[in-house]
């Protein structure tokens, strides 16, 4: 086969096409054209301004107050928590406590407050809860046990109930702290005495819901018995409901 004819038409062709291109491409344009050319980022108007310096507004003054607050503050962090408690109390007995209950309330203290809600509580209800005496209180504590709390005119029975009761406790606290106690210690133990109510009522109610389900017929019987036991402690009696014993046709 004669491949020289083929090969040299091939030659031609691509030296025609070569020269086309070269003739149709755009001429090039030199670097330093394009860079004079190309647009000039203009510098943001603001970068040549001066920026004025910020001048803080001066301190407003501590009025006397404010300065003395500061200063206890500063004096309590410096402090250790035992050398705080000492401070604060000393401070707290410094002050005079004002022993005239709000029109509002029952009493002018926590700490009576606190005493009503531990000694008219009926044994075995559900025990209050018991926050801490504040050292207001603990620096004038002499002055609240002696503080009377009268019965008044226009006092409900609820509220001169109240009354009484604490009146009542604060002669036994008085004695507790003679012997060496606290007030803290005194309200944890008779608390305590109500918890220990509130668990026997709440065990005794759920073994008579335990009879009736599976011994109704002696329920009743049952029932009486416990309720006998739970009153010669003080504790409230038990009870089912009337409508669970007509379901159950006990009544």
């Amino acid at each position: 086969m004669n491949w020289k004819g083929p090969l040299a038409g091939a030659i031609v062709v691509a030296g025609a096409l070569g020269a086309f291109l070269y003739v149709t491409r755009p001429p090039e344009i030199p670097e330093e054209v394009v860079e004079e050319s190309a647009p000039q980022k203009s510098a943001p108007k603001d970068a040549t301004k001066v920026q004025k310096p910020v001048t803080p507004a001066p301190e407003k003054p501590l009025t006397p107050a404010e300065k003395a607050r500061r200063e206890r503050a500063q004096k309590l962090r410096k402090m250790s928590p035992e050398e705080r408690i000492d401070f604060l109390f000393d401070e707290a007995a410094k002050k005079p406590i004002d022993l005239t209950a709000p029109t509002n309330r029952i009493f002018a203290t926590g700490t009576e407050q606190v005493m009503s809600w531990i000694f008219t509580r009926r044994l075995g209800d559900i025990p209050p809860p018991l926050p801490a005496i504040s050292i207001r209180d603990e620096a004038h504590l002499a002055e609240i046990i002696m503080n009377q709390n009268v019965v008044r005119e226009g006092d409900s029975e609820q509220v001169a109930e109240a009354k009484e009761m604490v009146q009542l406790a604060k002669e036994e606290l008085k004695k507790y702290i003679k012997e060496g106690g606290n007030i803290q210690d005194f309200l944890e133990y008779y608390r305590g005495k109500l918890v220990e109510a509130h668990e026997e009522w709440s065990a005794s109610q759920r073994s008579v819901m335990k009879v009736l389900r599976e011994e109704p017929e002696i329920a009743l019987d049952y029932l009486d018995e416990v309720n006998a036991r739970l009153e010669e402690k003080g504790i409230k009696p038990v009870t089912i409901p009337k409508r669970l014993l007509q379901r159950m046709g006990l009544e």
